[in-house]
């Protein structure tokens, strides 16, 4: 049985009864009323000697943590620094280790320590929280500005 949109359509085109047309519009407007995905790329590193990986980051605003694609960090030195249970929106909670990586918006790593989860399978490379958004672009703009704390600027 077809799911009902509202008294005009449903969902299952296949079914004689539906005004495809109308369909085809309730489509576009959702389309239409749909946020876009916003991505930046951030490089990660497990400590001060480590070598920069650059990813390409999701920006979710409703992220209450940044989460990493555990095996993108397969040759990194990281240390577990304790555990949390993630709770997506549908299905199971998924207990994921918790890392510290520094992060920051260049390739020579002038940014700051964050403490991330690692997930198997991610969809993403990585995911930000709305705080690690904030902190990066606030970081970026001290960078580009010339007022790190370690002398590098940023050219953008």
């Amino acid at each position: 049985m077809p799911v009902e949109l509202d008294d005009e359509c449903c969902i299952d085109v296949s079914v004689s009864k539906c005004n495809t047309e109308s369909v085809f519009d309730k489509c576009d407007d959702i389309v239409k009323d749909m946020s876009s995905l916003c991505y930046m790329n951030v490089s990660v590193k497990s400590n001060d000697e480590d070598v920069c990986r650059t990813l390409s980051a999701l920006c979710d605003s409703g992220s209450q943590m940044t989460l990493v694609r555990s095996e993108l960090l397969n040759s990194c030195d990281y240390q577990p620094v304790g555990k949390v249970q993630l709770r997506p929106f549908y299905g199971d909670s998924i207990t994921a280790d918790v890392v510290r990586v520094n992060l920051s918006c260049d390739d020579d790593g002038v940014g700051f320590y964050e403490h991330c989860a690692i997930v198997s399978g991610l969809h993403d490379e990585m995911i930000l929280a709305k705080n690690t958004i904030s902190r990066l672009l606030h970081n970026r703009t001290r960078q580009i500005d010339g007022r790190t704390d370690h002398g590098h600027s940023c050219a953008y």
